[in-house]
């Protein structure tokens, strides 16, 4: 490893990538401890790298550097995810209503392609399935974001992506919810093929909503008529 690579800044990006992909697949715990000296070991970097990485996912809200401690993966909290799903639910209702008005016949068939994956993943007994279902739904989302055309409402967005994907895969953890989210996914199409912004808005909050109140009930044992 050249000092230079120790340095590059898409190193760090790389790593805290893979780190952040362990977190939200819960391969590596909430509370569990990020170690640099082992880290640096495992990627084959300089410690400075694994520090600027450690930086990236605090930046990103899904660990926390204490002093003289290190870092340590944040813990799904209610009040994190109450916070996170209010400004979520707004952006994404938002965005589809952008979405709407710009939309072409290329993007619905686009999106009606996605949700027959959403519904292939449903028949998958695998239990990654709640992984590929978040993953396509998150493609989709992020597809209405650009082609809505609001470069400023799609970067609030993204922001919270590595925070929110934790608990939008809590909340997509039941087969039930999965059905759930493609039967909205299916009204949002028609909303979409119809230009009924007033839909597609209430449709996009619908899909965060729902997402929020079963992981909300997975964390705190709260009914999900919340």
């Amino acid at each position: 490893m050249s000092a230079r690579e120790s340095d590059d800044p898409t190193t760090a990006n790389r790593i805290a990538g893979v780190l952040a992909r362990r977190i939200v697949e819960a391969e590596i715990a909430p509370g569990a401890r990020l170690r640099e000296v082992p880290l640096a070991a495992e990627f084959g970097v300089s410690r400075g790298s694994i520090r600027e990485a450690l930086r990236i996912l605090e930046r990103d809200g899904v660990a926390r550097i204490e002093p003289h401690r290190g870092a340590q993966v944040t813990l799904l909290s209610t009040d994190e995810l109450i916070e996170i799903f209010q400004v979520r639910t707004v952006l994404l209702g938002l965005a589809m209503a952008l979405f709407c008005e710009r939309c072409e016949a290329a993007d619905l068939v686009w999106l009606k392609e996605r949700i027959g994956q959403l519904k292939k993943a449903g028949r998958d007994p695998d239990p990654r399935a709640a992984s590929a279902h978040a993953d396509i739904s998150a493609e989709m989302a992020g597809c209405a974001l650009r082609r809505g055309g609001n470069l400023r409402l799609e970067r609030m967005f993204m922001q919270m992506s590595a925070q929110v994907a934790r608990y939008t895969r809590l909340g997509l953890s039941d087969k039930a919810r999965r059905r759930q989210s493609i039967e909205t996914w299916q009204q949002l199409l028609h909303a979409l093929g119809g230009r009924d912004a007033l839909a597609a808005e209430r449709y996009g909050r619908t899909l965060v909503t729902n997402t929020f109140r079963f992981a909300l009930g997975k964390i705190a044992g709260i009914g999900p008529d919340l």
